[in-house]
Order: structure tokens, then sequence, then C-alpha cells
């Protein structure tokens, strides 16, 4: 178990951070806000971290509207952190309309969306649904090898988490 919460904490960050970056072209605020987020996580200030995600949420939703990949990043890290917090019920509905807009608007062959992907799935392991989250790590592989390709730490991360979800099985 202590492996798995280290783990977490890494996915957790790496996701914020690689989620929050594809967007480059984005407001000052809301990338400060992204980065705040960051950084408070890092040093283990939930509190701080979530508020300044949740800060960007509200800008993202002011500035581009809720149908726009800033919303569904902004969206994403709220429920990446609420899964670190066990608020699963929470995290579930935000990571669900993230991993929607992104797939409008990014397209689902975009490795942001396979990266959407393989958060919900990790969600869907922790709450034992196995086959959802073999069902989206699956989908998630290839987008994550043709950005990525099959020798990244990036890929090696989803067929880790894969092979830990089929030992469960």
């Amino acid at each position: 178990m202590k492996l798995f919460t280290k783990y977490l904490h890494i996915l957790v960050t790496v996701s914020l951070i690689m989620l929050s970056q594809f967007v480059l072209a984005q407001d000052d605020t809301w990338t400060e806000l992204n980065q705040q987020a960051i950084t408070a996580y890092e040093e283990g200030n939930f509190e701080e971290s979530m508020q300044a995600a949740q800060q960007s949420l509200l800008i993202a939703q002011r500035e581009v509207g809720t149908d726009h990949p800033y919303y569904a990043t902004s969206l994403n890290n709220i429920a990446l952190l609420y899964v670190q917090e066990g608020n699963y019920e929470r995290a579930e509905p935000m990571y669900l309309q993230s991993l929607d807009i992104r797939k409008r608007k990014l397209g689902d062959t975009h490795h942001v969306y396979g990266a959407s992907l393989t958060n919900l799935a990790a969600l869907y392991k922790r709450i034992d649904n196995y086959q959802g989250a073999e069902k989206l790590y699956l989908e998630a592989m290839p987008l994550i090898e043709r950005q990525y390709t099959k020798k990244s730490l990036e890929y090696a991360e989803v067929q880790y988490n894969l092979a830990d979800l089929y030992l469960l099985l």
C-alpha cells in the first residue's frame, strides 16, 4: 500500500504538470493558478492546491467557457486532487466531464485524451471497477505510444498500471 501511495503521488504530480502544460497560449492567471496548484501539492499543502485548482476552474469558465480544453484541464486537476483525498464520488463526474470535453475538442486520438483515460482508469482501479479500468488502459495505450513511443516513461506507466490491474483480477 505504501508503494501505491508513493506511485499515486508521482502520478498526480506528473499528471498535473503534463495536463497543465499542454495549453501553450493560455491566460496568464489560469497558468499561474495551475502552477500554484502543482507547487502547493508538491509541498504537501493540499488545501492550497485545491483552492488554486478551483480558482483555475472559475477562470477557465469565465474566460473560455465550459466546453474548452482549459476547463477540462482544470476539472481533471481537481479530480486528481479529490482522488488523492479519497473522495472518489466527487472525482468521477469531473473526470467524465473532462474526458468528454477533450474527446470532442481534441479528438479521441490525442495524447491528452489518453492521459485522461489513464486517470479515470486509475480511479476505477481504486474503486474495484476492474473491467472499466482495463478498458480505459487498453484504449489509452496506443495514444500514449503514438505520442511518446514504447520506450517512454509515460508508456511504461500505462503498461505497469495495466499489469498491476491484471494482478488484482
